[in-house]
């Protein structure tokens, strides 16, 4: 990995308060001061981040970790003022300017993104020439801004704080803490004092003040909501359908939104009319287009069963794609409806449906669980 260490520091030859007193100024910031969620984070792409740096597991998730790496340009300057050609441009220091003056030619910069999805979720970046670290809120205590910290300081190690939230100074303690840990299972303690780079009881001095036996595991919680096995299909009324990740229970619990809404599938939720032949969808949710055609897949067995059409609005034509046949339009009542004429049919939802009853009943006894989903619907 790149770095850009003008002043030769190596963290793990040092104890946590002699790295803390080379880089941070003393600033103390509220915790509110650079509180993230996902969104805040848009000008972070993956595009810019170009540079794949690793992917790493964190609670059952997949995240992919990439670098931006920009050239920096300075100007040209003559007895403090900015030096200009002959039309008044001012003039830039090339690469080997840059190079023999010992200026710092890069910017880099850091983005953390879920495998798969396009929102960042966490960063490195630049202010005022300090390193700034933020992890959106949705995605804290993964450990997420220890792993960013310490790539961030392993590129970096001289590059000031500007100052810390209490939540911030935590993690620079784990951070210097996990570099120690490495050096010390990679044998370079060993080799520092056989070099005489160290002596043995500043070595043991660095250890010993890391506090190594202190270590936070975030893989202990599943938190991936993708694996069809914990799926439940919920279906308390015979025209309504849930599809749920049967950890929502621990973030409803938690209140936690963000992964409520992860946990949160597809549903469905049809109308169907005693006083006519059709059944139609009024609201439906999925998070993928094969999702989607699953609960039109439930609605058509459903209308099947009962003798009924199942009639198609527009907005959902698209699951012509995946294996359903619409008759042509303007021949039912409604605005451009169709009728799916054929289609998938979902022969054991009865079962899938028996099983979500038994894990919702092992702990439901009073239903508070059952209405929360519906409060979701």
């Amino acid at each position: 990995m790149e770095q850009w260490n003008p002043d030769g520091i190596i963290p793990w030859l040092m104890t946590e308060n002699e790295y803390r007193s080379l880089i941070d100024n003393g600033k103390q910031h509220p915790n509110t001061a650079y509180k993230t969620s996902i969104g805040d984070l848009y000008y972070v792409t993956k595009d810019k981040y170009d540079i794949p740096l690793r992917k790493i597991k964190l609670k059952g998730l997949f995240f992919e970790l990439r670098m931006r790496k920009e050239k920096i340009r300075y100007t040209k300057r003559i007895d403090d003022e900015i030096a200009r050609d002959d039309k008044g441009m001012a003039l830039y220091y090339d690469d080997s300017e840059i190079k023999s003056i010992g200026l710092k030619p890069y910017e880099y910069s850091i983005g953390v993104w879920v495998s798969g999805e396009n929102d960042a979720i966490g960063s490195v970046g630049d202010e005022w020439g300090c390193i700034l670290i933020r992890v959106a809120k949705e995605y804290e205590n993964f450990g997420l801004g220890t792993i960013l910290g310490k790539i961030a300081r392993e590129i970096e190690p001289s590059k000031p704080s500007g100052g810390f939230t209490s939540g911030g100074s935590r993690n620079f303690t784990r951070v210097h803490r996990e570099m120690v840990r490495e050096a010390l299972v990679n044998g370079q303690y060993t080799n520092a004092v056989k070099s005489g780079l160290i002596s043995k009881s500043k070595a043991l001095e660095i250890i010993k003040d890391s506090n190594l036996s202190i270590r936070h595991n975030n893989n202990n919680d599943n938190m991936n909501t993708n694996d069809p096995k914990d799926w439940m299909l919920f279906s308390p009324l015979y025209n309504t359908f849930i599809l749920y990740d049967k950890k929502i229970k621990n973030y409803l619990d938690n209140e936690n939104d963000y992964f409520i809404q992860k946990s949160l599938k597809a549903y469905i939720y049809f109308e169907d009319n005693d006083r006519d032949d059709f059944i139609r969808i009024k609201k439906i949710y999925g998070v993928s287009p094969k999702l989607k055609t699953f609960m039109v897949s439930l609605a058509y067995t459903i209308a099947k069963h009962e003798k009924k059409k199942l009639v198609i609005e527009p907005d959902d034509y698209d699951i012509m794609d995946h294996g359903f046949i619409l008759n042509d339009e303007n021949n039912i009542p409604g605005y451009k409806s169709r009728i799916v004429i054929d289609g998938p049919i979902v022969n054991n939802w009865e079962k899938m449906a028996r099983e979500e009853f038994l894990f919702r009943k092992s702990f439901d006894q009073y239903d508070e669980f059952k209405d929360r989903l519906w409060e979701l619907l």
